[in-house]
């Protein structure tokens, strides 16, 4: 196993002491995208499906529903942070951790 020059182990991963605290300081995500994050976050480690409709995220959000389609897409697409599940051939409005969410959610202290 070969070491970095602080002496950790490569590819150890950090654990994270608090999962909306490493959120809150991602500087590539908007506010309303970590709060999204941590939500489905939450809701995966309770075992529950987390549904929310678009509109519903809008008026929490104070923007369009067009724009909380835009930012959904973004953190669900290449960018690995959540996933939509798919019912009867389509896409539906139910999120679970994408690969990306799911590595962070790993490494948190439990």
């Amino acid at each position: 196993m070969s070491h970095h020059k602080n002496g950790r182990a490569q590819g150890s991963a950090q654990r994270i002491a608090d999962l909306w605290l490493y959120l809150l300081g991602n500087g590539e995500l908007s506010l309303e995208e970590k709060v999204f994050l941590y939500t489905v976050a939450r809701q995966h480690w309770a075992r529950k499906n987390w549904t929310a409709r678009q509109h519903e995220l809008a008026r929490l959000f104070s923007c369009s529903p067009a724009t909380i389609k835009r930012r959904i897409v973004l953190i669900a697409g290449r960018h690995g942070w959540i996933t939509k599940e798919w019912r009867g051939g389509h896409q539906s409005n139910v999120y679970a951790p994408g690969w990306r969410l799911s590595q962070l959610m790993a490494r948190v202290k439990k």
